[in-house]
């Protein structure tokens, strides 16, 4: 997965996703290592969503 930086677009960090082992069932979103990737990917989204609006509220 890539993530973009906010104006202008480029790629900010490209994140490994590792598949989910079909053996285990159940939901898959309820893993250790998928809330570690979300909250690793929500971060860099919101470092960008700020620095977007600290450049708005500058103009």
């Amino acid at each position: 997965m890539a993530v973009m930086t906010s104006r202008p677009g480029r790629i900010k960090q490209i994140v490994d996703i590792d598949p989910p082992d079909s053996t285990l069932g159940g939901d898959r979103r309820s893993t250790p290592e998928f809330v570690e990737q979300r909250h690793h990917i929500w971060q860099l989204l919101q470092d960008e969503v700020a620095g977007s609006r600290q450049t708005v509220a500058a103009h």
